[in-house]
């Protein structure tokens, strides 16, 4: 059985690694015919671009990979099927240079607004021989029409996000502790471990080894988790434990009218666990320990309670995980 176990794993990883060959050999061959075409620019990297519109040329480029862009684009594979559209979702996408594949990178920081193009892009500045999920197999090209529509310059203003916010305020209140202040009360830390171990015990609550608990208020259709620095557009709202669960948010994107975007290496440990296991369009609601959120001294310390859903994950991504991994 072991034997037999052993020599399907051999063919079954033997399958992958022709497929992604098989798939590398044809984009290789697919992008050589494609840069021999009249209009096709071949950039030093191996990005190849047709512009098919100008934008007015006083328009200003990105100046930094921070910039937004906001943008309408249709992604296909060299066999002309069709893996992501914002066209299809009737809305433009906004994301920064900086939180996208590398060749979608270069080529935005030498569009203008206006600018539409036909992108060719390599496997090694798209998403590699790992692929992304089960629509875009490893070692594939990628076909993009990509165009520009604006672009807004960040400030200084771009980094007080509200999660920038709260992690000034953790090393502040940090701080405050280890001069001699601060600190939750025996009191709170009691409440804390109740309202935890009371938590755990109900259903649908799942309790990971870390001591972070969640149960899923829907499950979303996408096939990919987001990668640490995968950068995610994100609904949420948070709630002390205390408060939890029709108490007073401290923070709240759905009040403010609009998602915000971070990656899971940017913000709290329970989040950047809890990041990692979702996949587009799932919404949790997640029951943080103090040792994986603020700890215990700040204006939010203690156990705190998220609902969070994923909307959209930019950038790399790996394969979403069968529920027995």
């Amino acid at each position: 059985l072991r034997f037999s176990s052993m020599r399907l794993s051999l063919v079954g990883l033997v399958g992958l690694v022709g497929l992604a060959f098989g798939t590398n050999v044809e984009g290789r061959a697919y992008l050589q015919q494609n840069a021999q075409k009249d209009g096709i620019i071949v950039l030093p990297s191996g990005l190849q671009y047709e512009v098919l519109a100008s934008g007015p040329a006083e328009g200003a480029r990105p100046a930094s990979t921070s910039d937004s862009c906001t943008c309408h684009y249709t992604g296909k594979l060299i066999d002309g099927s069709v893996f992501d559209s914002s066209v299809k979702h009737g809305k433009p996408a906004t994301f920064t240079p900086g939180g996208v594949i590398a060749g979608w990178t270069e080529a935005l920081m030498l569009m203008r607004p206006g600018d539409k193009w036909l992108l060719s892009i390599p496997s090694d500045l798209a998403y590699g021989e790992r692929g992304s999920g089960a629509k875009i197999p490893g070692g594939s090209a990628l076909l993009f029409e990509l165009e520009l529509i604006a672009v807004k310059a960040a400030s200084w203003r771009d980094w007080l996000t509200p999660n920038v916010g709260l992690m000034v305020a953790f090393g502040l209140y940090k701080l405050y502790s280890l001069l001699g202040g601060g600190g939750a009360s025996p009191e709170a830390r009691a409440f804390d471990e109740k309202f935890l171990s009371e938590n755990k015990l109900k259903e649908d609550v799942v309790t990971l080894p870390s001591g972070l608990q969640y149960k899923v208020l829907r499950s979303g259709d996408g096939d990919a988790h987001p990668l640490p620095n995968s950068p995610c557009a994100c609904h949420y709202e948070g709630r002390c434990a205390k408060d939890y669960p029709a108490g007073k948010t401290f923070d709240s994107s759905y009040a403010r009218g609009s998602p915000t975007t971070f990656a899971p290496n940017q913000v709290i440990k329970g989040w950047t666990e809890a990041m990692q296991l979702m996949v587009e369009g799932d919404k949790w609601e997640m029951y943080i320990p103090s040792n994986l959120a603020y700890g215990d001294s700040g204006r939010v310390a203690g156990c705190l309670v998220f609902t969070m859903e994923i909307l959209k994950i930019n950038g790399g991504s790996k394969p979403k995980m069968k529920k027995d991994d």
